[in-house]
């Protein structure tokens, strides 16, 4: 490991993300609660991007992506539960829909630790040491792609819902 500027910002926005979700999710409310695990996710996600940008070798890349997603897969799903909390549509969130919303997510999840079998998440990758420091380079394969959409669709939605509440 050898932590480099980029990293070491992102370690730290990272860890002040996770103060901050651990103080929100201690409120009441169950609105404030679902922003709390949507900057959890979002603090997991960086803590483990700075740890992949800190690393040396593809193995160790390899294990900080699949700790990552933990909170890549996660988040749409968050974000959209949130919003829907927030403008006051928490009717919406039954168990089936809340199961159909995180799907992907979890589809995207067991798709990226399991890709060395089937290569659908990344078709290729190496390590590209061209840089200043080692990056993780990468053909994008069809979940991947399918990841992208379900993550910009959700985010967008979620925009858009509460835009048209506020």
């Amino acid at each position: 490991m050898q932590f480099n500027n980029y990293s070491v910002f992102l370690l730290i926005c990272g860890l002040i993300a996770l103060i901050i979700s651990s103080l929100i999710f201690r409120k009441i409310s169950n609105t404030v609660r679902s922003y709390g695990l949507l900057t959890f996710g979002i603090s997991i996600w960086s803590i483990f991007y700075s740890l992949e940008l800190s690393s040396r070798s593809l193995d160790k890349i390899l294990l900080f992506i699949k700790l990552e997603y933990l909170g890549i897969a996660l988040i749409p799903a968050l974000w959209i539960i949130f919003i829907l909390k927030f403008v006051g549509r928490q009717d919406i969130l039954n168990t089936r829909n809340i199961f159909l919303i995180f799907l992907p997510g979890i589809v995207t999840l067991l798709g990226v630790w399991t890709n060395e079998y089937h290569h659908l998440h990344y078709s290729t990758y190496n390590l590209d040491e061209s840089h200043s420091l080692p990056l993780f380079a990468f053909e994008p394969g069809i979940l991947y792609i399918i990841h992208t959409i379900y993550f910009e669709y959700f985010i967008v939605t979620g925009k858009q819902i509460g835009r048209a509440h506020v």
